[in-house]
């Protein structure tokens, strides 16, 4: 298999003289008259934003730090990503890659981020602003500008907290998401009320190490174009009308049949969306779909069924993977669709699937922003350390749960939470800072 081509180009990435073995001992001290010069150069050739990953620098940050310290006394508006920070664990390549991405996004994701927290306050907003992350959980925005990478896969997460709080009004904690729109769709499951999650995702080609709600994504919506290859027979997808010209029925130059044409061939969508503002074509979305059915002796009908039985397979093989390859029953899980075109289609898959009942939010379209009202504020803290389990010393492994509490602590000082407890003996409560209460016990208790 063809390895994916770097993210940052090889005359932009530079090599310091400096060594830290795998215990995080120093083996050769960093070069700080090189490591000036090598920013320098990098700026020289355009460089707005510096990534820096150094061997083992999960082990000991210490060059990374001073590193960051020498290029930001001479380039202070220059964003700096470390990798000891944005993931501190071994495997280079893998902390290397999310952190190239962190440093590739960083820039416009503060001018971002900036302009519409500067808006907000003209407006008088007054409460504080959270990001949503890529594992449905919420982070301040200052968070946000310095470790947008935890952000990537932010939108699909969205759907699925929703999908999870919904499923568990219901009283059905075990559920299918499955979030139709206009190019793909996301399948996700929930188990005991909480969706899946995973360490590690994918994004293109390249394996992205952060924490994520788990997502099947396949190339089938409403948008998906139906076509006939040299085999002479209907495939749908991955190809897509997009929003320009979209579907044939949008009236906006677009000839191909997709999935929405077929569903307004067959009568399933109202010849007008929006409360009336946006009317639908439906000769268009025949003349399109008849095209397509023409040369294999199918009517304008039997060609619309055929193009929505198609795409509902190809859904459905996404469902199958999330469920039947992990083992799993989907008669055992209700249905959840959302998304613009999810609910159209959902009777169809809870019937293949035979998973009921289905569950359709009152707006699916924008369960997502409903998802991320009632996501909570997250953080986490990692720590890589490589010893033989016969070897571990106990004080070591409290050294470094107390270092991630206190890691942690910091973060949440940062959102301004604070613990607020009452003695028995007092009738009033006050706060405390998250930092001081320590989880020692807690990680005797769990070792």
């Amino acid at each position: 298999m063809d390895k994916p081509e770097p993210l940052a180009d090889l005359e932009l990435t530079l090599g310091v003289p400096e060594r830290i073995n795998a215990q995080g001992e120093i083996l050769q001290p960093l070069d700080q008259s090189r490591a000036r010069e090598m920013a320098d150069d990098l700026v020289r050739k355009g460089a707005d934003s510096i990534t820096i990953s150094l061997l083992h620098a999960y082990a000991n940050p210490v060059h990374e730090h001073k590193l960051r310290d020498i290029i930001a006394s001479a380039y202070p508006d220059l964003p700096i990503s470390l990798s000891s920070e944005i993931l501190p664990e071994f495997r280079e390549y893998e902390r290397t890659l999310v952190t190239v991405m962190n440093a590739y996004v960083r820039p416009g994701m503060r001018r971002y981020l900036d302009n519409f927290r500067h808006k907000l306050e003209s407006d008088r907003f007054n409460s504080r602003l959270h990001i949503v992350r890529s594992d449905s959980g919420l982070m301040g925005v200052e968070r946000a500008m310095e470790s947008p990478v935890y952000t990537l896969l932010s939108g699909p997460a969205g759907g699925v907290a929703g999908a999870a709080h919904l499923s568990g009004l219901a009283g059905y904690p075990n559920a299918l998401g499955f979030d139709m729109g206009g190019t793909s769709t996301d399948v996700s499951l929930i188990q005991d009320g909480e969706p899946t999650s995973s360490r590690q995702t994918s994004l293109g080609s390249y394996p992205v190490k952060i924490p994520s709600l788990e997502v099947h994504s396949v190339g089938a919506g409403g948008g998906s174009i139906a076509h006939v290859p040299m085999t002479g027979a209907i495939r749908v997808g991955p190809e897509s009308a997009g929003a320009a010209p979209g579907p044939a029925c949008y009236g906006k130059g677009g000839t191909a049949p997709t999935v929405t044409d077929a569903n307004v061939v067959l009568g399933r969508l109202p010849e007008s969306l929006l409360g009336g503002r946006m009317p639908l074509d439906t000769k268009a979305a025949e003349e399109a779909v008849g095209a397509l059915g023409r040369p294999l002796n199918l009517d304008v009908y039997e060609t619309a069924q055929g193009i929505i039985d198609i795409v509902n397979e190809n859904m459905f093989g996404a469902l199958r993977l999330t469920t039947v390859h992990r083992g799993l029953d989907p008669r055992n899980f209700s249905l959840v669709p959302f998304g613009g075109a999810g609910p159209l289609h959902a009777n169809a898959l809870a019937m293949l699937g035979q998973c009921y009942p289905v569950i359709v939010p009152p707006t699916p379209g924008v369960l997502a922003a409903l998802g991320f009202l009632h996501s909570n504020i997250r953080h986490e803290a990692t720590q890589t350390l490589i010893q033989n389990l016969d070897h571990v010393e106990p004080n070591r492994i409290e050294q470094i749960t107390l270092e991630l509490d206190d890691k942690i602590g910091q973060l949440l000082d940062e959102e301004g939470i604070a613990l607020r407890i009452r003695p028995s003996n007092m009738r009033s409560t006050c706060a405390t800072c998250v930092r001081d209460m320590n989880c020692r016990s807690c990680f005797r208790h769990a070792i």
